[in-house]
């Protein structure tokens, strides 16, 4: 995989999956029973977003992308204005696949990255990309601003092999 820099133990890569393949398993998860209890940020911290625990199929279509052990895989979703504070994942590695095939940057949901020193950095849900960073970098969900619209991301949390 031809992973890019966005930041120190952040990477990038762009159309890892084939595009008819992906938007098909993400129809299927986008239609799949969702539970609204997944929390993220930190202790105290209410932001709820809507999650889905991946069928053993979906996992195995999408563990290719990592040699690392998968300690959990499930899908994230964000309705209007949903977003979340600032957190950790467990593990070593988190990989995020942007998944849906009609999402733009105009409709917000980026991932944004703490990087030091007030800083951040932000990447946009783009179709066919995917994410790696070390779980204990501090990020979050930034808020979905399309109207009538929910935003599917797949996380894959891991432990290096």
């Amino acid at each position: 995989m031809n992973w890019k820099n966005l930041a120190d133990n952040v990477f990038y890569a762009d159309n890892v999956f084939d595009k008819n393949t992906l938007t098909i398993t993400w129809y299927d998860i986008f239609h799949g029973k969702w539970e609204y209890k997944n929390m993220s940020g930190n202790s105290g911290d209410f932001n709820r977003f809507w999650l889905q625990e991946l069928s053993e199929e979906h996992k195995n279509y999408f563990k290719h992308i990592t040699n690392n052990k998968i300690i959990r895989a499930y899908a994230n979703g964000q309705t209007l204005t949903q977003y979340s504070s600032f957190h950790a994942d467990d593990g070593d590695w988190t990989y995020l696949i942007y998944c849906d095939p009609n999402w733009t940057m105009d409709d917000g949901g980026g991932t944004e990255f703490s990087i030091g020193d007030s800083n951040t950095v932000v990447t946009y849900p783009v179709f066919n990309r995917v994410l790696k960073f070390k779980a204990g970098i501090s990020h979050r969900a930034l808020p979905n601003i399309k109207q009538g619209s929910f935003r599917v991301t797949v996380a894959l949390k891991t432990n290096e092999a």
